[in-house]
């Protein structure tokens, strides 16, 4: 749990006056542990601040740039990642981890097909190359066809006699 500044000064307070972490913890109505963090903080550095931030600090993905990257695809969903970076001047990689990560939004490709219609398998079982109809990838593209329709085509497409 973080602890604020007033709770991190009080804390102190209590602990100069001789109150064990649990008293502390009952009087502030917070975690024991919670209590201990703060205080062995200060016995470290000397102060009630946060320790500075350890690791190479953040440059690309500023709040700025994750701003500038979710109106531009708010602007344009179908645009693509490498695109929208060019446009930014930014890293593509930059740009492909930020948008999973802080915008929670997901890339995909979509998938182009035909759609089986009545009239499209009508058209191709009386075609004049007397080909086989159209075959459905139902585990691939479920929701771009009607389960009906499939069922259809793969029974007159299975069937020999059909041709």
């Amino acid at each position: 749990m973080r602890v604020s500044e007033s709770e991190r000064a009080a804390i102190e307070r209590l602990r100069k006056n001789w109150y064990s972490s649990q008293k502390i913890a009952e009087i502030l109505k917070i975690g024991s542990s919670t209590v201990k963090y703060p205080y062995k903080r200060h016995l470290e550095t000397g102060s009630n601040q946060d320790r500075p931030l350890s690791g190479r600090p953040v440059t690309e993905s500023t709040n700025s740039t994750v701003r500038k990257i979710k109106k531009r695809i708010t602007r344009n969903p179908k645009q693509f990642m490498r695109k929208l970076a060019r446009t930014l001047n930014s890293n593509r990689e930059v740009v492909r981890k930020t948008v999973p990560r802080k915008l929670k939004m997901f890339p995909y490709k979509q998938v182009k097909a035909h759609i089986l219609t009545d009239k499209v398998l009508q058209n191709s079982e009386t075609s004049p190359s007397g080909g086989p109809p159209p075959r459905c990838h139902l585990e691939r593209q479920k929701t771009l066809y009607d389960r009906r329709i499939c069922e259809r085509a793969k029974q007159s497409y299975s069937d020999p006699d059909s041709f």
